[in-house]
């Protein structure tokens, strides 16, 4: 082999890693991102088309797992975690309880990743948008919360 030939398949190896590496999702764990984003990170939802009296933060941690902040019709609240998981564009996941999510999600991604929309596979109207944010200390100490002021945990955002 001469060594034009050598350069020309050590090219056509490098571009078929960069390739596949491109199109790798984001996962639980860690995974690679895909260009159009990562649900990994702290999100707040600015609207959802189920809800609207609704204030919702989730973090997505890389370990696989997740915490949910939730206040649905009232003016606290609940603090729930699980496991989640991302795969060619759909994040699906079950609560710390066994219970699954009430639907699995399509999600997309804009403002190079800063925004998100969920879009339930079970109905395709149910669509929240998200921001990336922080979530508030308030809420994780949960002087916000249900429990702190004894109420009763109902509906499930996820």
């Amino acid at each position: 082999m001469n060594m034009k030939n050598i350069t020309g398949i050590m090219a056509a190896a490098a571009a078929a890693v960069l390739l596949s590496a491109c199109g790798k999702e984001g996962t639980a764990g860690g995974g690679v991102g895909s260009s159009a984003g990562s649900p990994l990170g702290s999100w707040h939802m600015e609207s959802w088309t189920a809800m609207t009296a609704a204030d919702i933060y989730v973090a997505f941690d890389g370990d696989g797992t997740f915490d949910l902040y939730q206040r649905l019709y009232t003016p606290y609240y609940e603090h729930l975690d699980g496991t989640w998981e991302y795969s060619r564009g759909v994040l699906g996941g079950e609560y710390s309880d066994g219970e699954p999510w009430r639907s699995e999600y399509r999600l997309s991604f804009s403002n190079e990743g800063g925004n998100m929309t969920m879009t339930a596979d079970s109905d395709a109207a149910d669509a929240a948008r998200y921001v990336k944010a922080d979530i508030p200390d308030s809420i994780i100490s949960g002087d916000l919360s249900m429990k702190s002021h004894g109420g009763d945990p109902g509906f499930r955002a996820l």
